[in-house]
């Protein structure tokens, strides 16, 4: 359908439209820094970037539940923010989702039924 295509197609799209301003609120990212600043925002930018991906598209480790989604979503906008407080904020959020997709049993696959 044309909207799930849209949807979908804004997904993927996402992180393209949030990576610029990576490079308002961390001049680093073009390597005017230190090591250590530019080696500090490019992890966060990734990894930011990764829970930017999983929670809009909904899957990890396995499946993500909302809850899981919007922690994974919360992570990427704290990461994509310069600051120690907000990087730990956001590598915490990332590591209770994480946690949370690791400590829900897996999904139990039922056997199909033979034919008569």
């Amino acid at each position: 359908s044309l909207w799930g295509a849209g949807v979908q197609a804004l997904k993927f799209a996402a992180a393209g439209f949030i990576v610029p301003f990576f490079f308002v609120y961390s001049p680093a990212l073009l390597f005017q820094g230190t090591w250590t600043e530019i080696g500090s925002v490019l992890v966060t930018g990734t990894v930011g970037v990764i829970a930017l991906a999983a929670g809009l598209e909904g899957q990890f480790l396995r499946a993500a539940t909302w809850i899981e989604r919007g922690l994974f979503i919360a992570a990427a906008f704290l990461l994509i923010d310069p600051g120690f407080t907000t990087d730990v904020i956001g590598f915490v959020l990332l590591a209770i989702g994480l946690g949370l997709q690791k400590l829900r049993p897996a999904p139990v696959a039922v056997p199909e039924r033979a034919g008569p």
